[in-house]
């Protein structure tokens, strides 16, 4: 390539050719390699990047050419300041003849990790985190109120509720997110499809009569709900961000954490004053009117109109689990401790509001417990995340649960006051609450790259592991509460105030078996797994 060529207006890719047109200025200077874009959606089976680099900053913009082999190739072009034109200048992507409209597509591409469309992007995928999240991680104050309300006093299920409306989401991520890697046109029309489906859920639990009445409304309409309006942000969410990636979902699942500290309160005081009738009514229309203009402002970085206007792209089908990633000790690894954090970290944010009103505290504080192990997830999110991108990954989890079950046993189980039930809210939090933001990392250790789909589909994955476990911790937990609180003096009351004293040492016991997982990476390979860094 002449490193003095001048790039031109005017002239369309004919088919087979990967040519770049841009509105002005001259590429001096710079040397083409070819580089993978792991932001770019996997459209094609094996797309190829060509990338211009300047010795400075970087600034991505990306071409869709069709080519013979049917292969579509992405000419990517990273930072051209210093050589004269503009970073925000449009680019034409050149269309085959083979289309049935001939002609350009203009599109505007803006830099990974940086800028304002990445943070802009990443401020709305908190919000949408927080408003989705927020209503089932506060599941603890309903059932505490459900558990001494008519018609649901005593029931042993009403666990199940808050399983079902968390559990799902992660549960179908195996099959949503294939389904949201071929449809990337579809991803704003399923998001409005699941705000529908959950304000329709907050409405129809609002009629509840019977506990199987909140499991399908409450709990399994919401979840689905969940699925649709919150898993299309991971796929945008790796359009815009690559190297910062850990942090970025660290931030994103923070929103989680920051609704879930203040919803508390407020369902509490709608609780005791209108019920659950009314409560119920009031936040399904708040839901709808917060998150429609934050759903507006959810724009993608890539050009989604040219990855589906390609024949190949519109007829191909739907690609579901790659198959060789389960050879990979590393994958046993990582599944093997996902699967049992995720089937003990719930119950405390379900059990802990309950566990202070039996310890005789006010209703007030028992929300304050719930509202700071929402807070201190917040950060365990956010550390997590960083940590992931910075630090060994198998150290960073083997930390997360060895704290955990650490603290389960030895804080939640001995709480007999208001201060040791704080404590063990504030380390718990921040240690188990962002276990889900390494996956990002799991997949990039697990599949070798950063690529957007392989990394999706691996997600995918752990989040139908930790779905799992959390629909099976419901009825678990229900057998294993007690009837009665162990009653008497502070000193003898008994492990877990005797009623949660099962609850508690499953909880410890399966976070320490997740943290033994790791050991796993010691053991010598046999066969063709693995272990891969």
């Amino acid at each position: 390539m002449d490193p003095n060529q001048s790039f031109k207006m005017g002239q369309l890719a004919s088919p087979g050719a990967a040519s770049s047109h841009i509105r002005k200025g001259s590429l001096s200077g710079l040397r083409a390699t070819w580089s993978h874009d792991p932001s770019a959606p996997a459209f094609c089976n094996e797309p190829q990047r060509k990338s211009f680099q300047t010795p400075s900053s970087f600034e991505t913009i990306q071409h869709v050419n069709p080519l013979p082999s049917n292969v579509s190739r992405v000419l990517s072009m990273e930072s051209i300041e210093n050589s004269g034109v503009s970073t925000t200048d449009s680019t034409v992507v050149g269309v085959g003849a083979d289309e049935p409209d001939n002609h350009a597509i203009v599109s505007e591409l803006l830099p990974v990790d940086r800028g304002r469309g990445a943070w802009t992007y990443l401020l709305v995928a908190f919000l949408v985190d927080g408003l989705c999240w927020g209503f089932p991680f506060s599941y603890g104050v309903f059932q505490a109120y459900y558990s001494r309300t008519e018609p649901f006093t005593g029931s042993s299920q009403l666990s199940a509720v808050g399983a079902l409306s968390s559990g799902i989401p992660y549960l179908a991520s195996l099959f949503i997110f294939p389904v949201i890697s071929r449809y990337l046109n579809q991803r704003k029309n399923m998001m409005w499809l699941g705000l529908f489906l959950c304000f329709l859920s907050c409405i129809t639990s609002s009629f509840a009569r019977k506990v199987w009445h909140l499991m399908l409304a409450q709990g399994a309409l919401y979840g689905c709900g969940t699925v649709l309006l919150y898993t299309p942000t991971f796929s945008l969410m790796n359009e815009w961000f690559v190297k910062r990636r850990g942090l970025a979902y660290g931030v994103m699942f923070a929103g989680t954490g920051c609704s879930g500290l203040v919803l508390p309160f407020l369902f509490e005081q709608l609780l005791l004053k209108y019920g659950h009738h009314t409560t119920l009514r009031i936040w399904g229309i708040v839901l709808v009117v917060l998150t429609s203009p934050v759903l507006y402002l959810m724009k993608p970085r890539l050009p989604v109109s040219a990855t589906t206007r390609h024949p190949d792209a519109v007829h191909r089908p739907i690609q579901w689990i790659d198959w060789s990633f389960f050879r990979s000790r590393a994958f046993h690894i990582f599944a093997f401790a996902n699967f049992f954090q995720g089937l003990g970290y719930f119950l405390p944010g379900i059990y802990l509001p309950s566990y202070a009103l039996d310890l005789s505290l006010p209703p007030i504080q028992s929300t304050i417990v719930l509202s700071i192990f929402n807070l201190a997830s917040v950060f365990g999110q956010i550390g997590l995340g960083w940590l992931s991108d910075n630090y060994d990954i198998y150290c960073v989890m083997f930390g997360s649960t060895s704290v955990s079950a650490v603290a389960v046993y030895l804080l939640w189980g001995l709480s007999k006051s208001f201060g040791v039930l704080m404590a063990f809210a504030i380390i718990y939090g921040l240690s188990a609450g962002g276990f889900s933001v390494m996956w990002t990392r799991f997949g990039s250790v697990v599949s070798g790259d950063d690529s957007s789909s392989s990394v999706l589909e691996l997600i995918g994955v752990f989040g139908f592991q930790r779905g799992i476990g959390n629909i099976l911790s419901g009825p678990i937990s229900s057998a294993l509460v007690g009837s009665t609180v162990s009653k008497g003096n502070v000193g003898d009351i008994g492990y877990g105030l005797g009623k949660y004293e099962g609850v508690i040492v499953f909880v410890g016991s399966v976070m320490l078996v997740s943290c033994l997982g790791v050991s796993g990476r010691m053991l010598k390979p046999t066969g063709p797994s693995t272990l891969q860094h």
